[in-house]
């Protein structure tokens, strides 16, 4: 096994007993104060919120896989270096404000 799994299972562990027991923090709160329908749903989302927030994770990850292997097999196209086409200087239309003389235009 990867000496990176245990820490990893350890660190999730945490994490999820944390919002778990956030949840039933928020919902003895609300049960006390006399808020029955939302201590419960606060209750209830502290149990489930690890399960979400897995599922949010793996969704995440399905989405960085796809946009990894899109483009890796359809590469964007390359931008030119220079954006913007080149004129020949014989084509040039001159600055108005450089052929006034004084920069005002008239």
């Amino acid at each position: 096994m990867l000496p990176i799994v245990p820490f990893l299972a350890w660190t999730g562990g945490i994490a999820a007993g944390a919002q778990v027991a956030r949840g039933l923090v928020r919902g003895t709160g609300a049960l006390l104060r006399g808020e029955t329908g939302t201590g419960l749903v606060e209750l209830a989302d502290g149990i489930v919120s690890p399960v979400r927030n897995a599922a949010s994770q793996v969704g995440r990850l399905g989405g960085d896989l796809l946009g990894t292997v899109v483009s890796v097999l359809m590469p964007a196209p390359r931008l030119p270096l220079e954006l913007s086409p080149r004129i020949p200087q014989s084509r040039r239309q001159p600055d108005a404000a450089l052929s006034s003389g004084n920069g005002l235009h008239t």
